[in-house]
């Protein structure tokens, strides 16, 4: 335990991820206790997501599918279902999070699994399934699910869980069509994260409230909002740089910068994100590519 505390340290707050996965590597050595051997491996495979190695974070993640711990199999869908989101398999990733979230409900009554379950991963699970609903079309369901859950959390308890639930809250509504309301949300989730230092994610926060301040053709704010994503460079969270470049490029459109200038900037974070493996995010910038009116036909397709 004092390992993987002196992991989370280093990995969220010292920015010193290479030192977290090289800490929980060394101790898995030294552990024969399966469980604790699963712990280690369930860590370092979230890490290795925020850091945005897909592939890593999935080599790590399938094996243990197959273990005999519950609360085990149910980290391990956890991990997965966003994999298979960024991947754009939304059918699987809706299903491996109604998986985990299932499991983790019948872990929580059970007190053989040790306390290893408890609401906050519940919570976690729900996260992931309220993700793949919005990017299934399922809005209304995702909305419902988090406008419910928010409201069960105490933020003086877990202000992480809150600052997160916020930020799908600001995404649904600004698929809902309610850009005020996403604003709002999205500028709860950034003071959010930025008060638990956790800047990786106060970027992305930010990044989205800059994205829906230019919705709005506010010129200043977008500004604003976008100058205090990128100011946040201290943090190892390289999941979704790509969509954040695409939410940054709002502005230059909002200000009227040069269409072809516009252009590049929708494009480069396209190929950021398919270099990375997020096709899901590559389709979202290929798609604001067109609601600028420069298509661009990739260099390959997409899907491969």
């Amino acid at each position: 335990e004092a390992v993987v505390n002196r992991a989370l340290y280093l990995f969220q707050f010292a920015n010193r991820p290479d030192k977290a996965e090289a800490l929980l590597a060394d101790a898995a050595a030294y552990l024969n206790d399966e469980r604790w051997r699963e712990m280690l491996q369930r860590q370092l495979a979230g890490f290795r997501l925020q850091r945005g190695d897909l592939a890593g974070a999935q080599a790590l993640a399938l094996p243990l599918l197959s273990s005999t711990h519950r609360s085990t199999v149910a980290e391990a869908h956890g991990l997965l279902s966003p994999v298979r989101l960024m991947q754009a398999q939304v059918g699987e990733a809706s299903s491996l999070a109604e998986r985990g979230l299932a499991i983790a409900l019948q872990n929580l009554a059970d007190p053989r699994e040790r306390g290893d379950t408890d609401a906050g991963a519940v919570g976690e699970h729900l996260f992931h399934q309220i993700g793949a609903w919005m990017e299934a079309g399922r809005v209304l369901e995702a909305e419902q699910a988090a406008e419910a859950s928010i409201a069960t959390l105490d933020e003086s308890l877990d202000p992480f869980t809150r600052a997160f639930v916020a930020f799908e809250i600001g995404r649904i509504a600004r698929l809902r069509g309610r850009p005020e309301t996403a604003a709002r949300w999205f500028g709860e989730a950034a003071a959010g994260f930025e008060g638990i230092r956790r800047y990786g994610f106060a970027a992305w926060a930010a990044a989205g409230l800059a994205s829906v301040r230019a919705d709005l053709g506010d010129a200043v704010g977008t500004k604003e909002a976008a100058e205090r994503s990128r100011a946040h460079t201290a943090h190892p969270i390289g999941l979704a740089a790509g969509e954040v470049d695409r939410c940054l490029a709002w502005e230059l459109v909002v200000v009227g910068a040069d269409a072809g200038e516009v252009a590049d900037a929708f494009l480069a974070a396209a190929e950021r994100s398919r270099r990375t493996g997020e096709l899901l995010h590559a389709a979202h910038a290929y798609h604001d590519l067109v609601r600028v009116g420069r298509p661009v036909q990739p260099r390959v397709p997409i899907w491969v």
